[in-house]
Formats: C-alpha cells, sequence, structure tokens
C-alpha cells in the first residue's frame, strides 16, 4: 500500500507540491486581506503561528513523500540498469565464446588445408628426386629443404628421405682411372706408392653434393629436436669420396663402413658420430669436431687432422699411419693398438689417452703433451718424443728403442721393462721417474744435464 502511495506521489507529486504551496499563499493573501479591508477584526488576537504552520504543513509533508518516493524510484532503476547491464555482459559473453568456437574450428580447417599442401608439396618434391634430369632432380632437393625449414612435423621424414637418396646413388665408388703404381724408394720403404684419393676417385654426382650440404646444414633448433627424439642421420656405407662437407653437422651420425676417403670435412661436426671401419684416408679433418666419436679400426692414414678435436673418442686399432695432428686434441681418447706410425702429433694433447698396445714407431711428437697417459706395451722405436710432456704417464714395457726423448719431461712416468736401448735422453727429467734400472740407464743415451733418480748413476762411455 505504501509502495503505491509512493508511486502515485512520485508521479504526481509536482502538481499537488504546487497546488499546496499555492493554498499556502492563498491563505497569505487572505489575512493580508482581512488585515487591509477588515480592520474592525481583532487579528492580533489569532495564533497565526499554529495557522501558519497548519498552511505549510500539507506543503511539507507532500514535499517529503515526493523526495522519498524519488530515491526509492531511483533505487528501483538502478536495479534494473545493473539487471540489464548483466544480461547485456552475458549476451556478450556467449557472443565471444561462439566467437572463440568460430576462430578454433577456422585455425583447424587452416591446419588442416597446411598439411595437406605440405603433403602434396613432399610427394611432389620426392617425385623430383626419381627424374632423369639433373636440374629438376637439383630442384626436387631444395623443394624438400623448404618443406623440413617449413614444417617440424615434416622434418625428419626429409632428412630420411635424402639421406636414403644419397645411399642409393652411392652404392659404388667412382673411379678414375688409374696409372700404375709407382716404384717406390727409400722413403717408402721400397714399397709402391699408392695413388691418392684425388688421383683415384671422382668427386660425388652434383646431386649427391647438392644432398649432402642440405644435410649438413639443418637449422639448430631442427637439430636439438633431433637429439631430443634420438635421431641419427644414416649414410652407412655411402661412398662419399672427394665429398665437401666443410662444415657439415653431422653429430651422432651413422657413418660406420662410408667412404670419406679425400673427403673435405674441415671445422665439420662429427661428435658422437659412428665411424667404425670408415674409409677416410687422405680427409681434410682440420679442426673438426669428433669428441666422443667412434673411430674404431677407421682408416685415417694420411689424414690431416690439424688441431682437430678428439676428446673421449674411441680410435681402438684404427690406422692414423702418416696422419698429420699437430696440436690435435686427444684428451682421454682410447687408441689401444692404434696405428700412428710416423704420425706428426706435435704439440698434440694426450693427456690421459689410452694407447697402450699402440704402435707410434718413428711418430713425430716434439712437444706433445701426454702427461698421464697409458702407454703400456706402446711401440714409440724411433718416435720423436723431445720436449713431450710424459709426467706421470705409464711407460712400462714401452718401446723406446732409439726414440729422441730430449728435454722430454718424465717426472713420476712409469718405465718399469721399458726398452731404452739408444734412446736419447740429453737433458730429459728423470729425476722421479718410477722403475729405472741401471741396467736401462746403461742402454740409453745420456748427458751431463740429464737428471736421473736417486741411486741411479750415468754410464760411462769409453773414449
Amino acid at each position: 500500500m505504501k509502495l503505491k502511495l509512493l508511486r502515485i506521489i512520485h508521479q504526481t507529486g509536482p502538481g499537488i507540491i504546487a497546488f499546496a504551496i499555492f493554498g499556502f499563499v492563498l491563505f497569505i493573501l487572505a489575512v493580508w486581506w482581512l488585515a487591509a479591508y477588515h480592520p474592525d477584526l481583532n487579528l492580533k488576537d489569532w495564533p497565526w503561528t499554529s495557522l501558519s504552520a497548519l498552511a505549510a504543513a500539507p506543503s511539507l509533508i507532500l514535499t517529503w513523500f515526493w523526495r522519498t518516493s524519488h530515491k526509492e524510484r531511483d533505487l528501483e532503476n538502478d536495479a534494473q540498469r545493473l539487471q540489464n547491464e548483466a544480461q547485456r555482459i552475458e549476451k556478450e559473453e556467449q557472443r565471444l565464446q561462439n566467437e572463440s568456437q568460430r576462430l578454433d574450428n577456422e585455425n583447424q580447417r587452416i591446419q588442416n588445408e597446411e598439411a595437406r599442401l605440405l603433403t602434396d608439396r613432399f610427394n611432389k618434391a620426392v617425385e623430383l628426386l626419381g627424374n632423369d634430369k639433373l636440374q629438376i632432380r637439383l630442384g626436387g632437393i631444395y623443394a624438400l629443404e623448404r618443406i623440413a625449414q617449413d614444417s617440424e612435423r615434416d622434418h625428419w621424414a626429409v632428412m630420411e628421405t635424402l639421406s636414403a637418396f644419397v645411399r642409393e646413388k652411392t652404392r659404388e665408388p667412382k673411379w678414375k682411372p688409374v696409372a700404375a703404381p709407382e716404384a717406390g724408394d727409400a722413403s717408402t720403404g721400397g714399397e709402391e706408392k699408392q695413388p691418392r684419393p684425388e688421383e683415384r676417385f671422382e668427386p660425388p654426382d652434383t646431386d649427391v653434393q647438392a644432398a649432402l650440404t642440405v644435410l649438413g646444414r639443418r637449422r639448430e633448433d631442427r637439430r636439438e629436436w633431433e637429439k631430443k627424439e634420438g635421431k641419427r642421420l644414416d649414410l652407412r656405407g655411402a661412398h662419399l669420396e672427394l665429398a665437401d662437407l666443410q662444415d657439415a653437422h653431422l653429430e651422432r651420425a651413422y657413418l660406420a663402413g662410408a667412404h670419406l676417403e679425400g673427403a673435405f670435412l674441415e671445422k665439420a661436426h662429427l661428435e658422437g658420430a659412428h665411424l667404425w671401419g670408415a674409409g677416410l684416408e687422405g680427409a681434410d679433418l682440420g679442426g673438426a669436431h669428433l669428441e666422443s666419436a667412434d673411430l674404431g679400426y677407421a682408416h685415417l692414414e694420411g689424414a690431416y687432422l690439424l688441431e682437430a678435436h678428439l676428446e673421449g673418442a674411441h680410435l681402438w686399432g684404427a690406422h692414423l699411419e702418416g696422419a698429420t695432428l699437430s696440436g690435435a686434441h686427444l684428451e682421454g681418447a682410447i687408441l689401444l693398438l692404434a696405428h700412428l706410425e710416423g704420425a706428426d702429433l706435435r704439440e698434440a694433447h694426450l693427456e690421459r689417452a689410452d694407447l697402450r698396445g699402440a704402435d707410434l714407431a718413428g711418430a713425430y711428437l716434439w712437444g706433445a703433451h701426454l702427461e698421464g697417459a697409458y702407454l703400456q706395451g706402446a711401440h714409440l722405436e724411433g718416435a720423436i718424443l723431445r720436449e713431450a710432456h710424459l709426467e706421470r704417464a705409464d711407460l712400462r714395457g714401452a718401446h723406446l728403442e732409439s726414440a729422441d726423448l730430449g728435454y722430454a719431461h718424465l717426472k713420476g712416468a712409469y718405465l718399469e721393462r721399458a726398452e731404452l736401448s739408444g734412446a736419447h735422453l740429453e737433458r730429459a727429467d728423470l729425476s722421479s721417474a718410477h722403475g729405472l734400472t741401471q741396467a736401462q740407464i746403461d742402454s740409453a743415451i745420456l748427458d751431463d744435464e740429464t737428471t736421473l733418480p736417486e741411486g741411479l748413476a750415468r754410464p760411462v762411455r769409453e773414449g
């Protein structure tokens, strides 16, 4: 009832208030008129205050009721406005959800379309690899490279395809006509000289070289993905003689039995690669990274490995005859029974390397670092070890006949049963060597500046 009354007042309030004010004004005018035209009336005795209050009361009461009803109406309007706003927000949220769903559907459609287009591109590029024309095959190779760059999903499929292409195209070596081997001379021990790789082989075909280049320049993020997923390039048994693989990334690749004779592998990345029994005769591996690579029984005769990184590499039984390893890093490498006859190992780092049973006859090890190396039973006959660092090296039973150990550092080295007949030990430091006997010293060549362990004397030479 009150609410209904308030609504009526709210709707008619201004008019009622105006009417009440008009009545109050009429009341005042009436009093004035009586006072002016009827002086006989004793108006002073009238209760004017009470009459004025009674006359003004309706206006005040109506004004209060009108203001109250106006506030109530404002609250109702605010509530309605908030309700309308909530409904609007709810509708907007629904609209946004619908739009988001539409965008998700559109994105999925685009992804499906992209996948379909990439599949079409891949299939067409693979078809190009079998074309008779070289230029078309090259186009297929580079199209596959673009696909691998554009799509992580298709990257490995491209790498496997190109690897298979290389293997299929390089099943046989590309021989050059070879003249009869030259007769040997004193430098070769009278043996016939074998032709160099570039004299025996042709380089790979252009399309094969292009595929190798693509394989070797994979993006870093793709290579990281391969490492995480355990993926490895497979080029086992491929004939890649004289191939250009400079700076190529072939980390952890399968290259067992591959033929890389005379290949250009400067600064190539072959960390952890499988090169068991691979042919690398005359290959250029200057500055290459072969850390932890498996080169067991690999052929590296005459290879160029200047400052190459072979830390922790496995070279069991490897052939490195005549190889250039100046400044190479072979710390902790496994070189058991390796063939290093005549190899150039000047200032090479062989700290803690395992050279047990290795053949280093005639090797050039001037200034080489062999601290803590294992050389039990190693063959170092005639090797040049001047200024070499052999501190704490294990040379028990090693063959050092006629080796040049002048100025060598042999502090703490183990020389029990080592053969030192004719070995040059001028100015060598043997002060704390272990296992030396007087008989060993007597068989070697010393000078006044050779430092010997306590209890041993320099041999007295006649004349």
